[in-house]
């Protein structure tokens, strides 16, 4: 299950958390899955941020994600020269819920999306970095992230569990 949710947060508040985000403090430490080289920069997302909180307004009318717990928020931070590795989020059923916070649309060949690879067909499919842009997805999909050719790349993670 891939599905994407448009035009659910106004333009002022895109602005708003992308500026938040801009100015919050992180670190490396996170990578694709145990082993793997760190790649990019992360930080733990408070629920007292301005961020969280429209976020987690618009996810609580999902309907995808009625009964499950909301276990971890982060954002993760990716610069022009990282190069993301295909990793999965959960083997048990979870559900990751994924916010494009980047401040204007982009040129499709900035890139910025996310790549998810559909094993049972052979393909990857490719969801576009469009500003305000939520999509959910069933944690056991392996997926990447791609860079901006030419500028940060923020994104909100919400990951969610039975």
């Amino acid at each position: 299950m891939i599905k994407i949710f448009d035009h659910g947060i106004d333009q002022n508040s895109q602005l708003e958390i992308h500026k938040e985000l801009s100015n919050l403090n992180y670190e490396h430490g996170e990578s694709d899955y145990e082993g793997a080289e760190i790649i990019g920069l992360s930080c733990e997302l408070n629920k007292n941020t301005l961020s969280f909180k429209i976020l987690n307004n618009i996810l609580k009318m999902i309907k995808e994600l009625d009964g499950l717990n909301l276990v971890r928020t982060y954002v993760n931070k990716f610069e022009p020269e990282d190069k993301p590795l295909f990793h999965i989020d959960s083997l048990d059923g979870g559900i990751t819920a994924l916010y494009y916070a980047n401040d204007k649309e982009e040129n499709i060949d900035e890139l910025g999306g996310t790549q998810f690879y559909l094993k049972d067909i052979e393909e990857i499919k490719e969801v576009l970095n469009i500003p305000g842009r939520i999509i959910i997805f069933d944690g056991g999909i392996r997926h990447r992230a791609t860079s901006f050719r030419n500028k940060t790349r923020y994104t909100i993670a919400f990951k969610y569990e039975k």
